[in-house]
């Protein structure tokens, strides 16, 4: 399993340590602010909707829930945010802390999220 979390080479262009995977159904709690999470890894997420009140730099506790298997998980995270623009309403942030069990979840949401990427990336060529 440990083969599904290797870290991505860094180089000048892609600093993501992890794949992104896009999500549909998911939102990211901070500080009584809702957004839809556009995607996320183990180490970070792109958030949609935000209207300000955070500025790089800032950390934050934060609730990520994400439909799995037809049931919402909700994982508390502390983040730091990376990135955010009022005029694209983005907002991107860094995963920095969570319990061992809510990251042994996320993990396992992780890994099955990435594999079926990779089937549709299959399916798609094959």
């Amino acid at each position: 399993m440990l083969g599904l979390f290797q870290k991505k080479k860094s180089g000048a262009r892609n600093r993501r340590r992890f794949m992104r995977v896009a999500e549909k159904n998911a939102m990211l709690n901070v500080d009584g602010v809702s957004y839809a999470v556009s995607d996320w890894s183990l180490d970070g997420f792109l958030a949609l909707g935000y209207r300000g009140g955070l500025e790089r730099g800032d950390e934050a506790r934060a609730r990520l829930v994400i439909v799995y298997k037809g049931n919402p998980e909700g994982f508390d995270i502390r983040i730091r945010i990376l990135r955010e623009n009022e005029e694209t309403r983005e907002l991107a942030g860094q995963f920095l802390d969570m319990s061992a069990l809510a990251r042994r979840n996320l993990e396992l949401v992780y890994a099955d999220r990435v594999a079926k990427m990779e089937r549709l990336e299959r399916g798609a060529r094959g």
